[in-house]
């Protein structure tokens, strides 16, 4: 018998220093036994008891600690194992056998096991609270210690507990839709409830004289009750599971405001100590099915929505009512795969309302739709007396623009045109004037006659959210150049020409086109040698440049390039150093503005071209000296 005992130590001996820590006898006499290898059975025998210098008996213990389970659950309420769950705010609390003969004074929570630190010491004297103000909010393991420990290590200590601030969480929910949670919500007297209590009170599953908690509902008057809806709400378990108390019948519930609260009862430890759930509200209401819209009038291509008003989760019709002489494809629809819709058609479907039984649902409307007022009607399908309606016009959109500015332009100037259109999401826009087709052009192609129905063939313009519109339009950028004269620009919200725009939604707006034209002023008619002389002017069109040209007795300056500015101002001046060798005489400056066509006549160094004249060569090319520059 002791060589079958001597061969389980041998064994597993090495194993045992590091699984068996039930009680502080067991764990030093482990600490003193150290691995050793296998000889003859009766010698190995006569080592372990020499070295470890205990008693037969002793290492029998050894051999029962090897197979004993893991400490059960407390053996009541109030008695301690290792590996227990404690809540704060427990009272009368005791350390079981398993953690030794000695009592436990101290209790240790490590922020690193491993390297021995420690975050938090609670002192204990059994029975002992485990109240907040000592524990504070560290949770998690703690380690329990005898005061003969004199190194508070993890491996010293006589066991182990974990420690946890109670929780508890109250819902109140539908019985027909526990996920529903109608707390904050409104409810009608047909509807059934359920109180869902949630904690995390784990540790007392099995624990003889766990508590439990009472739900005290507040009436509207005032008062209090553990009696409700024909439920008693006392006596509600709180060991870790999800607990529903339902139903609740509100059938003979008064209507107003009622709150609800999962306490602990005065027998319980916790009682007073601020570990009672969160409060939870819901309103009785007396309500009777109603529908409402968020517009009076919507323009069409625009949304609107209704909104449903019944008892909670219930499926109720809702429906446009028919309109004499309208298709299908002129009714507002409901937008498909909203929430809360089923057996879908266009103008009605079935509509279920959520918990707090209320239901919104959008309509579209397009360009199709009938300038009409609809009527959208909610009915209830278990009793169709039982039924409202609002009423909702569709009226066609509005279409502006306007030009900035005087209306009157230079041929080349550009020109912002902007405006609203309320009824689409593009606006076509097209010209008429001097010399154009009847029924418009494009305004970027004016070479382009619009064709009516055909969108590509008008300036296209896309709408803002805000329903604005804006387009830059070059005058002088155009495939066939402008006359001057009065001109139309059409806006419309379809692409309608303009002999088809009876029944069209379109604005109008006229402007006049000019020539570009050139201003020029000088510092003077007369010039002394070797003074500065300034040309300046405006140029109306909006040209990049201007050209300069100076004709005179022994001097010459041909097509010299001088830039526009931005408000049509342009600036060239003959230093001092240029006029010192003019010659007495008569000068000429001409200033030439490129119009629409661009510059046609040009100098090549001396050499002057254009259409319809033969090259010219400068004078001054034919002296020894020209004076050119």
């Amino acid at each position: 018998m002791v060589s079958g005992v001597r061969q389980n130590v041998c064994a597993r001996e090495t194993a045992l220093a590091f699984s068996v820590s039930r009680s502080d006898i067991h764990r030093e006499r482990i600490a003193q036994i150290q691995p050793l290898p296998v000889t003859h059975e009766d010698e190995d025998t006569h080592m372990i008891l020499e070295r470890t210098a205990f008693p037969m008996v002793v290492t029998m213990v050894l051999l029962a600690a090897l197979v004993v389970a893991p400490a059960a659950a407390r053996v009541d309420i109030n008695t301690l194992e290792p590996g227990d769950t404690v809540y704060v705010g427990e009272e009368n609390l005791v350390f079981g056998p398993a953690f030794g003969p000695e009592s436990v004074t101290k209790l240790v929570h490590f922020s690193d096991p491993s390297s021995g630190q420690i975050d938090r010491t609670i002192r204990v004297s059994p029975p002992f609270e485990l109240t907040r103000s000592v524990f504070g909010t560290t949770t998690g393991t703690y380690y329990a210690f005898n005061q003969s420990v004199n190194e508070i290590t993890p491996a010293n200590a006589a066991g182990h507990i974990f420690i946890n601030i109670p929780s508890v969480a109250l819902d109140v929910v539908l019985n027909t839709s526990l996920r529903d949670s109608v707390n904050g919500k409104s409810v009608t007297r047909g509807n059934i409830l359920d109180f869902k209590v949630q904690n995390n009170l784990v540790g007392f599953a099995g624990v003889a004289g766990a508590p439990t908690m009472n739900i005290e509902a507040t009436l509207p008057g005032g008062g209090v009750t553990t009696q409700f809806g024909g439920l008693d709400l006392r006596g509600i378990p709180a060991d870790g599971t999800t607990v529903y108390r339902g139903g609740v019948n509100l059938a003979d519930a008064l209507a107003g405001t009622y709150t609800a609260q999962a306490k602990w009862p005065a027998t319980s430890d916790f009682y007073g100590k601020g570990f009672d759930s969160n409060v939870v509200t819901f309103e009785v209401v007396v309500r009777d099915l109603s529908i409402s819209a968020n517009k009076d009038a919507v323009v069409r291509g625009k949304s609107f929505t209704v909104s449903i008003t019944g008892e909670a989760k219930k499926d109720y019709r809702l429906f446009v009512r028919d309109v004499e002489g309208l298709t299908q494809g002129e009714y507002p629809v409901v937008t498909p795969a909203q929430v809360g819709i089923r057996d879908y058609s266009p103008t009605d479907v079935t509509v279920t309302t959520s918990a707090a039984g209320t239901r919104t649902v959008q309509f579209n409307t397009n360009q199709s739709t009938g300038d009409w007022r609809f009527t959208i009607c909610v009915e209830d399908p278990d009793n169709p007396g039982t039924y409202d309606e609002v009423r909702v016009r569709v009226e066609k959109g509005d279409v502006t623009i306007t030009a900035a500015g005087t209306g009157v332009y230079a041929i080349g100037e550009e020109i912002t045109l902007s405006g609203t259109c309320t009824d689409s999401d593009t606006v076509y826009l097209f010209l008429t004037g001097p010399n154009l087709p009847t029924n418009g052009v494009r305004l970027s192609d004016t070479a382009a006659p619009v064709e009516d129905g055909n969108p590509v063939t008008f300036t296209r313009v896309d709408v803002e959210a805000d329903d604005t519109w804006s387009y830059k339009w070059n005058t002088g950028d155009v495939t066939r150049s402008l006359d001057a004269g009065g001109y139309t620009i059409y806006a419309v919200s379809e692409p309608r020409w303009k002999d088809n725009l009876i029944d069209a939604r379109f604005a109008t707006t006229s402007i006049q086109l000019r020539p570009p034209s050139l201003t020029v002023r000088t510092s003077g008619t007369t010039l002394t040698r070797g003074d500065d002389y300034q040309i300046a002017g405006t140029a109306t069109g909006d040209p990049d440049a201007v050209r300069i040209w100076i004709f005179g007795k022994n001097y010459y300056k041909l097509g010299v390039l001088v830039l526009v500015e931005s408000d049509g101002s342009f600036e060239h001046t003959l230093m001092g150093a240029e006029t010192s060798d003019l010659a007495k005489g008569q000068y000429y400056v001409i200033i030439q503005h490129p119009v629409t066509n661009g510059f046609d006549v040009i100098a090549d160094g001396t050499m002057i071209s254009g259409p319809g004249m033969n090259r010219w060569t400068s004078p001054a090319s034919r002296h020894s000296t020209p004076r050119q520059r």
